[in-house]
């Protein structure tokens, strides 16, 4: 019963926010608007969207591959896209991070890889997204100056802030060459196993990973300037990524599901500032998050199917 108790919080949590999109759809002041402009898209350019999940996911996959090579740890491409997508479907239906963890977990029965060393190319993995998410939302609060309201600005470079020292004590830590290894003998997974695994981890190899994950949001803002084309919206490129930026990092507050509703929030109130309609920043949300994280997770689930996860049944090595 305990455990359960803290999943039900997460779900609860959860969903605040497609609860807020229905109070923003209901506030309004032609709610039927925005799905006239969902059944008016052009779909041409949303099926080229969609397409582009598959570069992202190429692009991730091979971050990922990347940073377990600087380990010693060749994982084969095809293996590793699916675990990639497996795990990308997991935590789009799950609540926490359930998803990232997996990836450990396929490493663990595919390759005989440690718990623990899976567990740090995720780690890393992670962290290559959040410093690239921190410098674009850095760069979105200046581009939106003048139309977002100083307290959300001050709490935006607050946000900024804390990932900036998060990274830079990532970077620190892994310049020193202290503590030792981990041993296969070490019986649980602590934070403190993974900082040992991660003193070995020279920022240099950071590099070229950091490189794609740049690439990857370039992909993704390019998806959220054709979806807004589709709607008839000309937003320029630098305003929906900026907006993207903002809505991807408040996405990672865990009142949500892949940042719905707040997105959606975000965008009703900038839009008119920007000279658009509210109705069409609820609508350009809701194909964000249908084109772009259910895309994704659509595929992970088809990788789902082909290849399921077998977890339950062995205990870690």
């Amino acid at each position: 019963m305990q455990a359960k108790k803290p999943t039900l919080l997460r779900w609860i949590l959860r969903l605040l926010g497609p609860l807020s999109l229905v109070w923003v759809i209901y506030k309004l002041d032609k709610p039927a608007k925005v799905l006239d402009l969902l059944g008016g898209a052009n779909y041409g350019l949303i099926a080229i969207a969609v397409l582009l999940n598959l570069v992202n996911i190429e692009l991730k996959v091979e971050r990922w591959r990347m940073l377990l090579r600087e380990r010693g740890i060749e994982y084969e491409w095809r293996r590793a896209t699916v675990a990639f997508l497996s795990s990308s479907y997991a935590g789009f239906v799950t609540p926490g991070r359930v998803g990232d963890v997996l990836r450990a977990e396929y490493l663990r029965r595919e390759k005989g890889v440690h718990w623990h060393e899976g567990v740090l190319s995720v780690v890393v993995d992670r962290v290559c997204d959040l410093a690239a998410l921190g410098l674009c939302v850095a760069l979105s609060l200046l581009h939106l100056r003048n139309v977002v309201s100083d307290e959300i600005a001050k709490l935006g470079w607050v946000l900024v802030g804390l990932t900036l020292v998060g990274t830079v004590v990532f970077v620190v830590l892994s310049l020193r060459k202290k503590g030792g290894e981990v041993t296969e003998q070490t019986p649980q997974f602590s934070i403190r196993s993974i900082i040992q695994k991660l003193q070995s981890y020279h920022p240099k190899a950071l590099a070229l990973p950091m490189g794609l994950t740049l690439v990857t949001f370039g992909v993704t803002f390019l998806q959220g300037y054709l979806l807004a084309r589709a709607i008839g919206t000309p937003m320029s490129f630098l305003d929906v990524s900026a907006l993207l930026a903002a809505a991807s990092f408040l996405g990672l507050l865990p009142i949500s599901i892949s940042g719905m509703g707040i997105r959606e929030a975000l965008f009703a109130v900038v839009f008119p500032q920007r000279g658009f309609p509210a109705d069409a920043g609820v609508a350009l949300g809701i194909l964000v998050f249908f084109v772009i994280y259910g895309g994704v997770a659509l595929f992970g689930l088809l990788a789902w199917v082909v290849w399921p996860p077998q977890v339950a049944s062995e205990g870690r090595a």
